[in-house]
Order: C-alpha cells, then sequence, then structure tokens
C-alpha cells in the first residue's frame, strides 16, 4: 500500500471509531448511564458528551 494509501486508511479507521464512540455514548445516556462513567467507557470529553446529550433532548 502506499503511503497516502495508508494514510487516508488510518484517518478512516479514526473516524469510524469516532462514531463509534459516540453512538456508544448516545446509548449509554438513553440508559441513563453516569458522566464519568460514560467518559471512561467512550475516551470522550464533557464537553462532547453534553453535545451528544443536547442533539439527543432536540431530536425527541
Amino acid at each position: 500500500m502506499t503511503k497516502i494509501g495508508r494514510m487516508l486508511f488510518e484517518d478512516g479507521m479514526k473516524e469510524g471509531r469516532s462514531e463509534e464512540r459516540k453512538k456508544t455514548a448516545e446509548r449509554l445516556l438513553e440508559k441513563g448511564i453516569d458522566m464519568d462513567v460514560i467518559m471512561d467507557a467512550t475516551d470522550l470529553t464533557e464537553a462532547e458528551i453534553r453535545e451528544i446529550e443536547e442533539s439527543i433532548l432536540l431530536s425527541r
């Protein structure tokens, strides 16, 4: 694989993991799990989790 191809592949993997972490945080928020637990489980910041929480509230 070329260096550029490898870089694109790695960027895609990072983006996919990021989206999966956000989906996990969303599921945990919907179950009422504590913010600290979600931060530990997903490695997201409190601000990122609050943003997800706001989007859930707006979608209802």
